[in-house]
């Protein structure tokens, strides 16, 4: 198997013996899946047959898609009181960052908009342009003279642009070399390049999304925008922890630099494996156990221990009454005594543990 970015035919090959979901509802999509790593760009990809990615498309295409809410999770951040966007802070960010303000933006898989909406506080002026493969999202996308909704294929956009988002889209494009030639062609001369992503360093549970087609951490996202002629600078905040946010412009021509080894893929397997195994210590003797979120890591726990996970636990009011994977959403406060609750959040979850001991009953497991 070649590497799907430069070519390469040196790609490790990987094995991924866990439960795999579909990003907007952590539904299991299959029981198992498989990952390469080429050893010249570092890029990690999905690696399952080319009908099975394929299929990926297809879905994004759907009405179905079209109604998955996306863009709906909010955030509490200290610097705001109320529970805020991801656009939102996006917004915030971007308005710092892009002086003056760009006549054009160009969100490329906007989904219905937000962040073009958000934009339009620090930018009225500016025309906002969406585009996403999705031709559903046109009647959720805003209305008005300075928006544009455009679907089917980039190449039919005409730039120049002064500002492109690609806000948690550039793992779902499957020809990244593709993509990276069309925001060239779009991208005024000076213009920048918005992106954030997950770290998947950070969250090795996201290798199990198998309707992503890439996976990054901020070195492979380096290499890749270096391979492809751009250089990105790292936004600095304390608003996305565990995600890769850059501004990324086109660079003067320069040698490239070499290829380092990065190790995400092995010492993401290995996190799941180590938290496998504590899983199954845990789940012995346990009548029933709860988990903490609605997430990715929260559907892997379920993936593992599938019945003896009775219900999840989010504190997040517009979660709680929901059901996830099948199962219940609950507030912590009708915990009781005797219940356990599984925190798969590393370091992060120490945090809520100390807090959540003081507030609600029952016991916590942090893995």
């Amino acid at each position: 198997m070649d590497c799907p970015v430069c070519g390469a035919p040196e790609v490790q090959l990987a094995e991924v013996p866990y439960t795999c979901f579909r990003h907007q509802d952590f539904a299991t999509v299959r029981p198992s899946g498989r990952l390469g790593q080429c050893r010249r760009c570092r890029l990690v990809f999905n690696a399952l047959p080319g009908p099975e990615i394929d299929r990926n498309t297809s879905v994004f295409r759907s009405e179905e898609y079209s109604r998955s809410r996306q863009t709906g999770h909010r955030l509490k951040v200290a610097e705001f009181d109320e529970p805020v966007t991801r656009s939102f802070l996006q917004a915030e960010l971007l308005a710092d960052l892009v002086r003056p303000g760009p006549a054009r933006v160009l969100d490329i898989g906007c989904f219905d908009g937000q962040l073009l909406r958000e934009l339009a506080r620090s930018w009225p002026a500016a025309e906002r342009h969406g585009f996403d493969v999705n031709p559903h999202l046109a009647s959720l996308f805003p209305a008005g003279e300075n928006y544009r909704f455009h679907a089917g294929e980039l190449e039919e956009v005409e730039g120049p642009f002064d500002l492109i988002c690609l806000s948690h889209s550039l793992c779902y494009v499957k020809d990244l070399g593709r993509l990276v030639d069309q925001t060239r062609r779009l991208l005024k001369p000076g213009g920048a390049i918005f992106i954030q992503l997950p770290d998947t360093s950070l969250n090795p549970y996201s290798l199990l999304l198998c309707d992503q087609y890439s996976y990054f951490s901020a070195p492979i996202l380096s290499l890749l925008l270096d391979h492809f002629g751009f250089q990105g600078e790292p936004v600095e905040n304390g608003w996305f922890p565990r995600e890769i946010v850059s501004l990324a412009r086109v660079a003067r021509p320069r040698e490239a630099p070499a290829a380092e080894p990065d190790l995400m893929l092995d010492r993401g397997l290995d996190h799941l494996a180590r938290v496998s195994h504590g899983l199954g210590r845990l789940g012995r003797g346990e009548e029933g156990l709860a988990v903490l979120g609605t997430t990715v890591n929260a559907a892997f726990v379920d993936g593992v221990l599938a019945e003896q996970v009775r219900f999840f636990v989010d504190e997040n009011p517009g979660k709680v009454g929901t059901a996830f994977r099948g199962k219940p959403v609950v507030h912590p406060s009708r915990l009781k005594v005797s219940d356990l609750v599984v925190l798969p959040y590393g370091q992060s979850g120490l945090r809520i543990k100390e807090r959540w001991e003081r507030q609600y009953l029952g016991r916590f497991e942090c893995l």
